[in-house]
């Protein structure tokens, strides 16, 4: 019984998948990727599914793009100037 719980636990965790709009995050390790976006916030982590788990999160914060770096960690940025969650402008009542 241990066995197959453990077998199903593994399996579980390579289902894990981001919420609708979080694959649009982007993950980089270059610091050139991230010259003039602006900073969300830092991941919190720890994840079960690094990934996708911290695209999510990213996502989740309004961010579209993560530096990974081994200085600072990880830092979430909004690169391209509109929020991921809301892509249609939002027109407003003048």
């Amino acid at each position: 019984m241990k066995t197959l719980f453990t077998i199903l636990s593994i399996a579980l965790m390579g289902c894990a998948s981001t919420v609708p709009g979080a694959e649009k995050v982007l993950i980089t390790s270059n610091p050139k990727d991230v010259v003039g976006c602006k900073v969300i916030a830092q991941p919190r982590g720890p994840y079960l599914v690094p990934d996708n788990d911290l695209r999510n999160e990213v996502y989740s914060l309004g961010g579209d793009t993560v530096l990974r770096n081994r200085q600072i960690g990880m830092m979430a940025y909004n690169c391209r100037g509109f929020d991921l969650r809301q892509p249609i402008p939002v027109k407003e009542d003048k």
